[in-house]
């Protein structure tokens, strides 16, 4: 319809994306009927990279087989250009043109996965930042709304946010937790599990029979007073060539690689880069203090009165790793 104006999301990395007159229109547009114009738009050619813009477009038809074409509109136009065609990580969350002018304006005119994420993550930590609202893997539906009103979110709430984010971008992107180990730890060094012991007796509620464990924690000097935390959230992505990575928020850092030199079960699976994520973050704590900057304690976290003293400090296990391995996470800004 003639003088409409609405939003279509293109594809950087997609040599040809058709875009449907029908699905791309303002909700006071007259409806499309079957057999309208089908759009198609060369988006790599053109642009090759995150964009966000608006143009005034002309729109011409013609009646006689292109012999001939006459104008019918001249709309202005806002032209999203996401990486690749936008994808959510949780079933159900929609894309939206309101969420696509936000994650295409935070990354716009990057080209590559990893250019993404360096732009995205470092937002993210700040806008909706790090603060005491968790969100967990079972409630990703409120990450949107949460990022909507600027509610800020735990380590893992972040991650989760930037992982949708990046799906907006069309990177498939996932989200998970590294756990902390040290030597003789209840989890060996499998660092995709939480490592608990429990209270001595004295400790235990004799009462209910409920059983009270120690949590292995680390401290988040980066914040005054330092917190205590039992994980660090990351997303994690394959890059350019398809190579694995890991971001995190709350610090903002990466890229992480998965451990290759530690030595650690399981070897394969999530757990290098879980072990990886944990080990590099500890890295970036240094100085001396208590509690030490990355170093590890038992804590008793659980709501009782009658508190278990706090054990340690304890030194991350690192066994075997070398190079990479050894090195603090690239801290972004």
């Amino acid at each position: 319809p003639s003088g409409f104006s609405f939003a279509c999301a293109l594809a950087a990395h997609v040599r040809s994306f058709p875009v449907d007159s029908r699905k791309c229109q303002t909700p006071t547009a007259t409806p499309a009927k079957p057999g309208d114009l089908l759009l198609l738009f060369s988006a790599y050619e053109t642009f090759g990279k995150v964009h966000n813009q608006k143009y005034t477009l002309s729109w011409s038809v013609s009646f006689n087989n292109g012999q001939d074409f006459n104008d019918f509109a001249k709309p202005t136009q806002q032209v999203f250009v996401s990486y690749d065609v936008a994808r959510t990580p949780t079933p159900g969350i929609g894309i939206t043109a309101r969420r696509m002018d936000y994650v295409t304006k935070v990354a716009k005119g990057e080209t590559t996965r990893v250019g993404v994420a360096r732009k995205i993550v470092p937002w993210v930590a700040t806008f909706p930042g790090f603060g005491g609202n968790p969100v967990y893997p079972g409630q990703p539906s409120t990450v949107w709304q949460n990022v909507d009103l600027g509610s800020q979110l735990s380590c893992l709430g972040l991650a989760i946010a930037a992982a949708h984010e990046m799906g907006q971008l069309g990177i498939t992107t996932g989200y998970s937790l590294g756990f902390p180990v040290t030597s003789g730890g209840p989890n060996g060094t499998d660092a995709t599990s939480e490592p608990l012991i429990p209270l001595p007796p004295d400790y235990q509620d004799s009462v209910s029979q409920q059983i009270y464990n120690y949590n292995l924690v680390y401290y988040d000097t980066w914040v005054t007073p330092p917190v205590p935390n039992g994980f660090e959230g990351y997303l994690y992505f394959n890059d350019d060539a398809g190579q694995q990575q890991a971001f995190t928020v709350a610090p903002a850092s990466g890229p992480i690689l998965p451990a290759r030199t530690c030595t650690i079960t399981p070897s394969s699976g999530e757990n290098p880069l879980s072990f990886s994520v944990i080990n590099r973050i500890l890295l970036t704590f240094t100085g001396a203090g208590d509690p030490a900057p990355g170093q590890l304690y038992w804590l008793d976290q659980n709501p009782h009165i009658n508190k278990a003293p706090r054990l340690g400090p304890f030194i991350f296990y690192r066994d075997g790793c070398t190079g990479d391995d050894l090195k603090p996470a690239p801290l972004l800004q």
